[in-house]
């Protein structure tokens, strides 16, 4: 949000209050609820899916084979690094793996060093590891889950029993995921043949970018600490809301992914209830866990509310192999993601730029 008020002259600000009033009203029109449930003409990426669907599958077999359920699902999640840079040439996408492994990895290091403490302390530091993913990524043009994942990392290393052979068995996944994603497969040709790094480094300097990062940082950790006050049991699920609704470039498609988020989570928490109601045992787990990781992958790109509604189940089945899972987590699930795109919408409603019309109908 940039703009300057002379002395005296409050034009500016209320230019963009009616552009923020626009944008809001755009949140609730029929229109753009319809428009949530349409699907993409997107190709289906088979290639991708596999990919990521093998990494998962290879570090939760090989954590389980080891007898060791917590450490198979903390690699499983450094392995989603592999869903990153899907499209991009074997070297470049390398090392953009790589640098979104690494913040995987700082996830699970960061929520396993505090795992115990105050819990408004834990969604101040997520937020600021959040914002800086988007900043970073974003820069790099990095794309794939995003920053969401940072988060997710982190809260499900809080309850890790060692921090060493956590952050050890994550660094396993990571690598394991980078290897599976450079499998050559099928030919990929490079058509920017750009120094990526070089570039990506001069925008970490832009102010579009630091904006990025302080918008998510923010968002986040309002949405947490919300949820906090209102005394729900998971407040970093709601700061994984607000971060999964702001990953978006335009206001208007921050609305479609907001509200497929919260669609999605709602389907999502019901087939997860299900599951865990048939107390299925670790490896009839690992299956459904890597059928629902490749059904993201799949639709991820079409319609992200049926790429939702396999991520919640597949999130909080990947939890109860790290810890107890209840019925009543996935219910919660929903209201803390309720939360977390609501204030995500409003903060971007508030900060949204003069030249972001994309959700305004044309006359």
């Amino acid at each position: 949000m940039k703009y300057y008020v002379e002395m005296g002259n409050t034009a500016p600000i209320r230019t963009h209050l009616a552009h923020t009033q626009t944008a809001l009203g755009h949140s609730w029109a029929p229109n753009t609820w319809r428009a949530a449930f349409r699907m993409r003409p997107s190709a289906t990426a088979f290639d991708p899916a596999v990919r990521v669907g093998i990494a998962t599958g290879l570090a939760l077999v090989v954590g389980g084979a080891l007898g060791q359920p917590q450490l198979a699902a903390l690699a499983a999640l450094g392995a989603i690094a592999s869903a990153f840079a899907r499209q991009e040439p074997y070297l470049r996408r390398a090392g953009k793996v790589a640098i979104a492994g690494g913040f995987v990895l700082a996830g699970v290091l960061l929520g396993a060093l505090l795992g115990s403490t105050p819990m408004l302390l834990q969604i101040a530091a997520l937020s600021a590891a959040a914002g800086l993913a988007v900043w970073v990524l974003t820069s790099l043009r990095i794309f794939g889950p995003g920053a969401v994942v940072v988060v997710f990392s982190a809260a499900a290393a809080s309850v890790a029993d060692s921090l060493p052979r956590a952050v050890l068995a994550t660094a396993i996944g990571v690598l394991l995921g980078l290897l599976i994603a450079v499998v050559p497969v099928t030919r990929v040709a490079d058509t920017a043949r750009t120094p990526w790094l070089s570039e990506g480094f001069t925008r970490l300097r832009s102010a579009e970018m630091l904006g990025a990062g302080a918008r998510i940082l923010a968002a986040s950790a309002l949405a947490g600490w919300a949820s906090l006050a209102i005394g729900l049991q998971h407040p970093l699920w709601a700061t994984m809301g607000a971060v999964a609704a702001m990953q978006s470039v335009t206001f208007a498609s921050t609305v479609e992914r907001a509200i497929q988020r919260l669609l999605g989570n709602v389907v999502g928490a019901v087939v997860a209830i299900a599951l865990i109601a048939l107390g299925l045992g670790f490896w009839p787990t690992v299956v459904v866990i890597i059928a629902l990781q490749v059904f993201t992958e799949l639709f991820v790109l079409k319609n992200y509310a049926l790429a939702t509604a396999a991520i919640t189940p597949m999130a909080l089945l990947m939890i109860s192999l790290a810890g107890q899972m209840t019925t009543e987590m996935a219910v919660s699930r929903v209201a803390d993601t309720a939360i977390g795109v609501v204030i995500g919408v409003l903060v971007a409603a508030i900060t949204i730029s003069m030249a972001d019309r994309q959700h305004i109908s044309p006359a």
